[in-house]
């Protein structure tokens, strides 16, 4: 069928079809740009102009500092898109790289997050300690995040209490080569001032030989050697050290 035997649309059906184009067009495009930060910039300078008229309807009102600081506050958004900095005595805003400095320092705390894995790492023989068993008792075990991952990365098989009864009785059914444990701990509620020494004592009752090291913000070193700790330590990179001499027998 050529061209020209193609059935056409009515004039009417034309009207409306480019009545409805740039109808459409125009709601997808408020729709598009309705973000929740469109929304927050729209809400501030509403209130702002709002402001502004109560002034101009009531001249005798004094604008303040604060309101003349919500007036800024509010036009920086809008203004955002095309002014880079503001320069003031001694302070330069950047505006528009504002966000990527943001970015740019997340990034770089988790890097160092993971440098100071790897640095922990870095003191022992990497991947030769296959078959060594340590249990990290704490309440709060995502606290020693990083000391774990350290540990694993030396293939030391980590595993976490949050109690004493719980340690207790996952070394009744395993053999750990050194234990971990925080001094301050809540079991049950009950805040524990001196869960450690609880611990280490309850171990000994049962003949248990593996070495302990105490983790403590605050350590009383001849409390806990009479105690028989095998050591103390303040930090995550502490008790790695002293986990990695145990088990390389230093």
């Amino acid at each position: 069928m050529s061209d020209s035997n193609m059935p056409t649309a009515s004039g009417k059906e034309k009207t409306e079809t480019l009545n409805q184009q740039p109808q459409r067009s125009v709601w997808q495009k408020l729709k598009g740009t309705c973000t929740r930060d469109r929304a927050l910039q729209i809400g501030v300078s509403l209130g702002a102009l709002v402001i502004v008229a109560i002034h101009l309807w009531r001249p005798n009102i004094q604008i303040d500092t604060v309101t003349v600081i919500l007036l800024v506050v509010s036009a920086l958004p809008w203004a955002q898109a095309w002014v880079k900095s503001i320069e003031l005595p001694g302070v330069k805003l950047e505006l528009r790289e504002l966000r990527n400095r943001v970015a740019q320092a997340q990034e770089a705390a988790d890097g160092a997050s993971q440098q100071a894995v790897f640095a922990l790492t870095a003191t022992g023989t990497i991947g030769q300690l296959g078959g060594k068993r340590v249990l990290w008792v704490d309440d709060m075990p995502q606290n020693n995040e990083h000391g774990i991952k350290a540990l694993q990365a030396q293939r030391i098989d980590v595993a976490t209490s949050k109690s004493t009864q719980e340690a207790l009785e996952q070394v009744q059914k395993r053999k750990f080569d050194v234990i971990i444990t925080d001094q301050l701990r809540y079991e049950d509620g009950v805040r524990k001032d001196e869960a450690g020494y609880e611990l280490i004592h309850r171990l000994q009752e049962r003949g248990v030989k593996a070495p302990v090291i105490l983790s403590t913000a605050r350590p009383d070193r001849e409390e806990t050697h009479r105690r028989g700790f095998y050591g103390t330590a303040t930090s995550q990179e502490g008790v790695f050290e002293l986990v990695m001499r145990v088990i390389q027998g230093a």
